[in-house]
């Protein structure tokens, strides 16, 4: 009763911020509801308090992201005039351009107070004006009302029918004291729980901060024991003995509070028990296993981000800050030592021209990658590719940006916020957000990590290659390039990204194998592939094979008979 409540209450409200504040307010009723209906299960054994424990772990898990995302599929299927949506549209581009006025002069040194209060003026005028006309479409088209407001989440059995026999699915919830996770293949349903540390965060956090700083390059004994402690300690508690994961080749993590910043692919397994010299011998989860990661299995599995566009092609971006001396200092007075910061990317063309060579698309280098061009034609490609800085705010996660060739256009300032990317029309299936901790941000109980990424979720990509720490810069481009390749080959985004960690692991020196230089990478969202290998293709593939092995067949023939005469 009490969630039933809670929904209702959030539909009431349109404002994003106020329905996330909302949410982590309530974040307790779901864990709550959680508990108590997997204590259910272990006294009677009635499978369907299991089913009622995950449905509350779903509902408890980005509510705000997966209601957004109803209400542009609903927009989309509901019936709704074309002209009544321009309308809406038109409406929602100005809000975000009198918001984006209100954050750039706020943050700077010394801001117009009268500026603000106008703008915020003319923002509460659009705000009346957008709630009513929703409001009229509310009441005109049922269609749309009845699917923004359905609170149905993904039931296990509907997981189990879109998994394929060699992928598992593994949802984390917790609470203060206790870690619940629920285990789902084709053919098994598992949910474990266990008591946790008191100081279970803080050794997560501990272990994430090993991962993100760049290595001293010692590779003693004492740090090479203490990373692989940590590791083995997590890889106990995540991926404990009850869930059968040498079964599967392919594993989807939905990770829930500060497991949201942990490269899961990391973690040792705890059988790995004799000491190694290099972190390039430990067995990584990655080493047999591909990773990507969602928000929760309704956004993953309920194709609410449909896919628009059919050609394999690709707007890769890759721009220089050499200008920002010249650059109109009030424009960029919000950004403190802007040019100390905005340090040039050595690698970011190489980085851009290995994807030319391997998909055909455009790419927008230097002067070109600029915030205006990439919104000119962002929406006409099928693969996104961002090679540049970004600037994260934890206090207000919808002011992150990627930051783009600074050009002084009077309309595009060459930061692309958040919330301006939450406005975009995106016809992508993938993003891939080659800069800085584009993965990480404030963590949000009831919505998780309030990311650059989850912008582009919103605006319609659904599948993301994010960072969760600052990239280093030669990894990266080597990283990239493979994973392009494996794409083309065919594969799935989550296995491409895996093959082109493990080319760079194996081939990587003793600083360079450890996991700050290839982990940061991770996939989230959907991970189908890009490309597929037609009927044709793999005849021609395996013939060509076939022929292969019978010529090397015949020439040692040859070669032995020739020996004995």
């Amino acid at each position: 009763m009490a969630i039933k409540l809670f929904e209702s209450i959030m539909s009431s409200y349109k404002d994003e911020k106020t329905k996330i504040i909302i949410n982590d307010l309530n974040y307790e009723i779901y864990n709550q509801a959680v508990v108590v209906a997997k204590e259910l299960y272990e006294r009677t054994k009635d499978i369907e308090y299991l089913r009622l424990a995950f449905e509350f772990s779903e509902k408890g898990k980005s509510a705000v992201l997966l209601s957004s995302l109803r209400e542009l599929e609903a927009k989309e299927v509901g019936s709704i005039p074309g002209s009544v949506r321009e309308i809406e549209q038109e409406l929602n581009r100005e809000l975000s351009v009198y918001k984006n006025y209100v954050n750039d002069e706020s943050q700077k040194n010394e801001p117009d107070s009268n500026k603000i209060s106008g703008w915020k003026n003319i923002i509460f005028e659009k705000t009346l004006t957008y709630d009513s006309l929703i409001t009229s479409i509310e009441n005109k088209y049922p269609d749309y009302y009845n699917l923004k407001y359905k609170n149905e989440v993904i039931t296990l059995n509907q997981i189990q029918d879109q998994l394929d026999d060699d992928r598992a699915f593994i949802e984390y919830k917790m609470t203060d004291s206790l870690l619940l996770v629920f285990f789902v293949s084709k053919d098994t349903i598992i949910l474990s729980s266990r008591v946790l540390d008191n100081d279970f965060n803080e050794k997560v956090i501990d272990y994430i901060s090993t991962l993100n700083k760049f290595p001293d390059g010692s590779n003693k004994r004492e740090s090479l024991n203490d990373f692989m402690n940590k590791s083995q300690y997590l890889y106990d508690i995540l991926l404990d003995e009850y869930f059968p994961i040498e079964n599967y080749s392919s594993l989807i993590i939905v990770p829930d509070d500060v497991l949201g910043y942990l490269s899961f692919e990391t973690l040792v397994n705890k059988s790995d028990t004799v000491f190694k010299s290099k972190f390039r011998d430990f067995d990584y989860l990655i080493q047999s296993h591909a990773i990507s990661y969602s928000y929760s299995g309704t956004l993953l599995f309920q194709h609410l981000l449909k896919k628009k566009s059919h050609k394999t092609n690709f707007l890769a971006m890759a721009p220089n800050y050499n200008n920002i001396g010249n650059s109109a200092s009030d424009t960029y007075a919000n950004l403190r030592d802007i040019e100390k910061y905005l340090i040039p990317l050595q690698n970011t063309i190489e980085e851009v021209k290995n994807i030319g060579e391997v998909f055909k698309g455009k790419s927008l280098i230097g002067g070109e990658a600029t915030e205006a061009n990439f919104k000119k034609y962002a929406s006409n490609y099928r693969i996104l590719h961002f090679a540049m800085h970004a600037l994260i705010n934890d206090e207000d996660p919808l002011a992150s940006k990627l930051i783009f060739t600074l050009d002084n256009d009077t309309l595009e300032d060459g930061f692309l916020n958040t919330y301006e990317i939450y406005n975009l029309n995106l016809n992508a299936d993938l993003a891939v957000l080659s800069a800085c901790k584009t993965g990480v941000g404030k963590l949000s109980k009831g919505e998780g990590i309030m990311s650059l990424a989850r912008g582009f979720l919103y605006a319609g990509v659904p599948g993301i290659v994010m960072t969760l720490w600052e990239v280093e810069d030669v990894s990266s481009v080597n990283i990239m390039k493979d994973f392009y390749r494996n794409l083309k080959k065919g594969f799935s985004k989550d296995i491409a990204l895996r093959n082109s960690k493990l080319t760079y692991l194996n081939s990587a020196n003793q600083l360079q194998s450890h996991p700050y230089f290839w982990a940061a990478f991770v996939q989230i969202g959907d991970n189908s592939p890009i490309t597929s290998v037609n009927k044709f293709q793999k005849i021609a593939f395996y013939g060509g094979l076939i022929i292969l092995v019978i010529a090397a067949f015949l020439l040692i023939r040859f070669r032995k008979n020739k020996r004995k005469h």
